[in-house]
Formats: structure tokens, C-alpha cells, sequence
């Protein structure tokens, strides 16, 4: 096919370079020449026009097969950055997911440990107010019972 091309490329130059050097002339003697060239160029003329009648056609559908090989790739790479895209947010949705996973396993973890500091708290309280109110009663009883503290020592 590209020599195909070529060859008429070819054809059309010689052609063209034919005729240049025939007007460029201006002589007399060339117009008779001409002439003589011109019956001789006749049969041709249709054959080369037909030729790069056909070139054109065949540089037109190689356009039309660029431009639909272009709008494929243009597709493609469409398709392919949508694709991206939706992988790099599910990525970044399991990204958050597991930062709020980790956030909230932190957050219960410091509810626990406040519980537990809470609880201790209480416990050591308790012990400290128990041990105390075997002191509070006897105070209490001693008020209100005059002779309570002489027979309880």
C-alpha cells in the first residue's frame, strides 16, 4: 500500500515537473512541441488523474481509520482512568474505614481504661470508708450515748 502510494507520488511529480518545464519555456518551437506532447500526454492525463483520484480516496480512508484508531484509544483511556479512579476511592473509602476502625478501638479502649481507674477508685474509697466506720459509729453512739465510750474501749 505505501508503495502503492509512493509510486503515484511519483507519477504526479513527474507529471507535474513535465508540465512546468513546458510552460517555462515560452518558446515557439515548445508550443509545437507541446502540441505534439500534449496528443501523446492525452491517453495519459485521464490514467494519472484516476491514479491520484484513488491516492486521495486511500489518504482519506487512512484519515478516517487514524481518526477511528484515535477515538478507540481515546475510549480506552477513558475507560481506563474511570477505572483508576474508582479503585483509588474504594481505596481511600478502606483507608477512612480502617482510621475510623482504629479510632473507635482507641476511643473504647480509653473507655475501658477510665472504667477500670473508676472502679479502682471506688474499691480504694470503699476500703478507706469502711475502715472508718467502725470510728463513725462510735463517735455517733459516744454523742448520743453518754456512757458509751467508757464501756466500749
Amino acid at each position: 500500500m505505501k508503495r502503492r502510494i509512493t509510486d503515484e507520488r511519483r507519477a504526479f511529480l513527474s507529471t507535474q515537473a513535465a508540465l512546468s518545464s513546458k510552460f517555462a519555456t515560452g518558446t515557439n518551437a515548445s508550443v509545437h512541441s507541446e502540441a505534439a506532447m500534449s496528443e501523446q500526454d492525452t491517453p495519459q492525463a485521464p490514467e494519472i488523474l484516476r491514479e491520484i483520484h484513488e491516492a486521495e480516496r486511500s489518504v482519506e480512508a487512512m484519515l478516517r481509520q487514524a481518526e477511528r484508531e484515535a477515538a478507540g484509544i481515546l475510549e480506552r483511556a477513558r475507560a481506563e482512568a474511570t477505572s483508576v479512579l474508582a479503585e483509588q476511592r474504594r481505596e481511600l473509602e478502606q483507608r477512612q474505614s480502617k482510621a475510623l476502625a482504629a479510632g473507635l478501638a482507641e476511643a473504647k479502649r480509653e473507655a475501658e481504661q477510665l472504667l477500670t481507674n473508676a472502679q479502682a477508685n471506688a474499691s480504694d474509697m470503699r476500703a478507706h470508708c469502711t475502715g472508718r466506720i467502725d470510728e463513725a459509729v462510735d463517735l455517733v453512739l459516744g454523742r448520743i450515748l453518754p456512757g458509751w465510750g467508757q464501756f466500749h474501749d
